[in-house]
């Protein structure tokens, strides 16, 4: 969905799978990727923090993550790459 630009849709669907397990790294991320691509820094927030306190192997990708704003990146111009980049940070 965030890939298509549907950022309603995408949100609305990692917030189901956090209904049923609030714990599911992969919905905790794609919202954090999906607010930080919108430049919705307050509402990434809280999902990076709890990406951080649940897996500490993902504390490098996170840095890695909030270092764009200070290198300039803003991801709500939907440049396709600052969405690669952006996504690249965590493989």
């Amino acid at each position: 969905m965030l890939i298509i630009g549907d950022t309603v849709s995408a949100i609305n669907n990692f917030n189901q799978c956090l209904e049923l397990k609030p714990d599911n790294i992969d919905a905790i991320l794609g919202l954090a990727l999906i607010y930080f691509y919108k430049n919705d820094l307050d509402n990434a927030k809280p999902y990076i923090k709890k990406a951080k306190e649940l897996n500490d192997n993902l504390k490098l990708g996170v840095e890695g993550f909030e270092s764009f704003k200070k290198e300039g990146w803003f991801y709500s111009t939907k440049d396709e790459t600052a969405l690669t980049k952006m996504l690249g940070e965590f493989n």
